[in-house]
């Protein structure tokens, strides 16, 4: 993120651990400067200026805080508890993964159904399940809502030691990260956003569960419908997934590696040759470049990267840093829906700068706001 004040005073305010080192608070009257998430009080914005590195508030004059160190933050994700191993033995694990309410669980599954994968993905009327796969082993995971502010999933696989990995997806998957309560309140300060958010206050801002899958299906959905790009994920699936050793029900694939689709003839499954040519520079990006949808040093950063690729502009890269990266200031402006639903809410049409514009107000949490805007289109 750039070092807008109002943003990153929301982010300061938030302590999301999303914001840890991307910025340092300076504070003017105590000539220290801190961590995004360090646990002291939280001075006035008026007190505070912001740097993009220690060194640079180093070099301004401030001192460090001894109370955010690395060594002396405690884990400040808002999260009610850890997660926990209710039961089973290998291969079958149930695990708790717990969130801060409120949560909107109807409207994240009806996220994932729209654009369940066929072979790789099942939504039913209250769990999702999809294939997975991890050096070649190939399992499920299943997930509900449970009690104790808890969603709980049932992970199926032949090797426990995957386990950290499938929670730290899963809590991306369902950003169990976040502290809905701060964020509704900065949103609804818009009075526009102000209804949207009274209406779905647990509103979550969907992940992914991985990188390159996620990348490949934003190509695919690039100026086509929702429902049209599942239909090509499907077909790309069915001709390249590999089959699982042993299906669960229509789960009978796991999703395509990198070196599959870079050298398929993907034009065959009914695409334009350009949108076939993106698919194949995203597969042998991810090949070059195995930490290419990690989480990035910003925003900024993560766009630029993304659209060094052939066929990622800013869409697809917002997007991506959107789902997968879980920026919460990402903002695919372009994005037709959102530009629909902004106009018909205000009664005016907007360009995307335009909207840039319009949600300068919503940041650090423009994400959020483009969720919101997405559910009410």
């Amino acid at each position: 993120m750039d070092l807008d004040h109002d943003a990153c005073y929301q982010a300061v305010c938030a302590r999301d651990a999303r914001f840890d080192g991307r910025f340092f608070t300076a504070v003017k009257t105590t000539g220290i400067y801190c961590r995004p998430v360090c646990p002291a009080r939280t001075p006035q914005s008026a007190n505070v200026v912001f740097y993009p590195t220690a060194a640079a508030a180093q070099e301004a004059g401030f001192r460090p805080c001894l109370r955010c160190r690395p060594e002396a933050v405690p884990d400040l994700r808002p999260l009610p508890g850890k997660t926990e191993v209710l039961a089973g033995s290998h291969p079958e694990v149930e695990l708790l993964l717990p969130y801060l309410q409120p949560y909107d669980w109807p409207d994240m599954l009806e996220f994932l159904r729209r654009r369940a994968i066929p072979g790789i993905e099942r939504v039913t009327a209250d769990q999702y399940v999809r294939s997975v796969q991890f050096n070649g082993a190939q399992g499920t995971v299943a997930v509900r809502v449970a009690d104790r502010n808890a969603l709980c999933a049932t992970l199926r696989f032949p090797d426990p030691s995957v386990l950290p990995v499938v929670i730290a997806r899963l809590r991306r998957v369902f950003d169990l990260a976040t502290d809905p309560i701060v964020i509704a309140g900065h949103l609804a300060k818009d009075p526009v956003l102000a209804a949207l958010v009274q209406a779905r206050p647990g509103l979550r801002v969907p992940g992914a569960w991985d990188g390159f899958e996620l990348a490949i299906r934003a190509v695919l959905g690039q100026q086509i419908t929702v429902a049209a790009a599942v239909r090509l994920a499907g077909r790309l699936v069915a001709a390249y997934g590999p089959r699982m050793v042993q299906p669960d029900g229509d789960l009978i694939h796991v999703f395509p590696e990198p070196e599959v689709l870079a050298s398929a003839d993907l034009a065959s499954l009914g695409m334009p040759r350009s949108r076939a040519a993106a698919l194949s520079a995203v597969a042998a990006a991810a090949m070059a470049d195995t930490h290419l949808f990690d989480a990035s040093r910003g925003l900024d950063d993560a766009i630029r990267r993304l659209c060094l690729i052939r066929g990622v502009g800013e869409w697809t890269a917002q997007y991506i840093a959107l789902r997968q990266m879980r920026e919460p200031d990402a903002f695919p402006a372009s994005d037709i829906v959102l530009l629909r639903s902004i106009a018909k809410l205000e009664g005016r049409d907007y360009s995307p700068s335009q909207l840039i514009a319009r949600a300068q107000t919503w940041r650090p949490w423009r994400a959020y706001a483009a969720q919101h805007l997405w559910v009410c289109a």
